[in-house]
Order: C-alpha cells, then sequence, then structure tokens
C-alpha cells in the first residue's frame, strides 16, 4: 500500500459561486474566519523570521541564512509535536555495511521509542531506519535546479529506509522559503512533471526496488503561494502532482498534513481535528497532472 497525502486524500471538493470550496460540517465552517486567520499567522510568522536574518547580513552568506532558516523551522515543530520527538538535522544510518547512510537530511523527526538514537548531540542526530517518521528538505528559493537537487535528497532518504522500515509509512517533504516572481502553478506542474520523469528514468546506484512515488517527497510548498501534494497510484508507478494556490495558507497546509501524518503513523489514528480544520477553509481549485512513469 501506498499512503496518499491527507490533504488530496481527504479534501472534497466541490463548486461553488466563489470557486471551488472543501466541505466541512458546520461546526467547522462556523469557526472558518478565526481558523483561517490563525493558519495564515503560520506562514507569516515564518516568512517574517527567515527574512530577519537576510536583512541584517544581505545575501553574502548563504550558508547562514539556510541555517537559520532550518533552526527556525525545527523550533515552530518543536512546538506542536510531542516532546519525546527528537527533531533536528542529522542522517539515516542502515545497519548493514554494505549500505551508505542518507545524505544530510536538513530537518529529520525520529522517534527515540521505536529505536534509540545511534548518535544525538545538539542539534545533530544519526539514527536507524525504524525511527524516522519525516524528514524535511529546507531551501531558500524554488526555481528548477534547487528542486531537481531536493527530489534526489529526498530519493537517497528514502532508499536508505527501504528493507528496514516501511518508506510510504515516512512523511517527506520539501519547503522552500519563496518562489521566482514568475512561476505559475502552470509552470510549477510542467517543471515538476519533467523531474519526476527525470528522476524515475534515473539511476541512483541503490539497488532497492521502491515504486517511484515512495521516493518523491509528499508535499512541496513555499511560505506565501503554493502548496503541492503528490498521490501515488498503480502501485506507486502513477503519481498525480495537485498544485494549489494556497498563498499565505501554503505552510499551514503543508505542516498540517506532516502532523495529520505522523500522529496516524505513531497511533495509527487519523488526526481528525487537524483534518476538520484544513477541510473547513476555503482555497483555489487545484491544477492536476498525472504523470505516469515505469516500474523499475
Amino acid at each position: 500500500m501506498h499512503a496518499a497525502p491527507r490533504l488530496s486524500a481527504k479534501v472534497k471538493w466541490h463548486c461553488s459561486g466563489r470557486g471551488i470550496v472543501a466541505s466541512a460540517n458546520t461546526r467547522v465552517a462556523d469557526l472558518k474566519a478565526d481558523l483561517s486567520s490563525y493558519l495564515v499567522s503560520w506562514s507569516d510568522e515564518l516568512r517574517a523570521r527567515a527574512n530577519r536574518v537576510r536583512q541584517l547580513i544581505g545575501g553574502q552568506h548563504w550558508l547562514s541564512d539556510g541555517h537559520h532558516k532550518e533552526a527556525m523551522i525545527r523550533s515552530f515543530l518543536a512546538r506542536y509535536l510531542p516532546q519525546n520527538y527528537i527533531i533536528a538535522r542529522g542522517f539515516v544510518r542502515p545497519p548493514s555495511p554494505s549500505v551508505l547512510a542518507s545524505s544530510e537530511v536538513d530537518i529529520l523527526v525520529s522517534d527515540p521509542a521505536l529505536h534509540p538514537p545511534l548518535y544525538w548531540e545538539g542539534d545533530l542526530q544519526i539514527v536507524a531506519p525504524s525511527s524516522v517518521l519525516a524528514h524535511i528538505e529546507v531551501k531558500t528559493k524554488l526555481n528548477r535546479t534547487e528542486l531537481r537537487k531536493s527530489l534526489k535528497s529526498v530519493r537517497r532518504v528514502q532508499e536508505s529506509l527501504a528493507g528496514y522500515a516501511d518508506p510510504s509509512k515516512v512523511w517527506r517533504g520539501v519547503l522552500f522559503a519563496e518562489e521566482q516572481p514568475s512561476l505559475t502553478a502552470e509552470k510549477l506542474s510542467a517543471m515538476l512533471r519533467e523531474l519526476i520523469l527525470e528522476l524515475a528514468t534515473t539511476s541512483s546506484g541503490c539497488e532497492s526496488q521502491l515504486a517511484v512515488y515512495d521516493y518523491l517527497p509528499v508535499s512541496i510548498a513555499t511560505f506565501s503561494k503554493f502548496a503541492v501534494f503528490l498521490t501515488g497510484k498503480n502501485n506507486g508507478n502513477k503519481v498525480q502532482i495537485k498544485v494549489i494556490e494556497t498563498n499565505r495558507l501554503s505552510a499551514a497546509c503543508f505542516f498540517a498534513d506532516m502532523f495529520s501524518a505522523i500522529q496516524e503513523s505513531a497511533s495509527g489514528k487519523a488526526a481528525i481535528e487537524i483534518d476538520e480544520l484544513i477541510e473547513g477553509l476555503e482555497l483555489p481549485p487545484p491544477l492536476l497532472c498525472d504523470v505516469k512513469v515505469r516500474a523499475k
């Protein structure tokens, strides 16, 4: 089975005079305005904090700026995820000496109750595959080059899980602080389609037999414009791309999907309250695109 994104799987779209509106029960709909403002504040907070370092030091210290964004998001996640989870940058280290460790992960969420960390000091952890709940690549600007790098990084981490954990149950995402001003939903969908096909036909040197969807991100988002959700079909070898211009709700949709997936993975129960909260939002119509890829 290949897990589908919670937002794309559970939101039921219907037509209205204002476009596409996510269905919701009366209780959630009555609170829609306040909840929407609260969720918008997630993106506003992240964008404001991300800009502070850039405003002070300019663009000459990109490494420091990138580290600041990663630390900022780890701090944000620590406020909402259970305190026993470890949220840090790090590596996934499979037990077999013949299998390489993953590339460095910007944000790695692990549960030490499933397997104690092999190493954990400060903001660096090295963990066994069975303890991984989620991982995120954090980038500054959404463009073709950075998106290609991010997809390859996610694939490497997913492949390091194969054989020791179920990669389809690990939530994975890519979060960009900003996007190119000229980037539209149509351009983003086309670019992502091309990169998925490129990735599917390029060997990573790993012998894992993962379906294409299982080594792709579940979600890709920017702080204030796009939220993208990928859904696996045909045993994971067909991928549906759903691009939504959620604007200032983008980060909220991204993180809500992550929180819901982690809760479902950890407890076996869906995060109904989070799903209802997101389903109660008015969102524009999604741009859909199916990508057919050959199985390995």
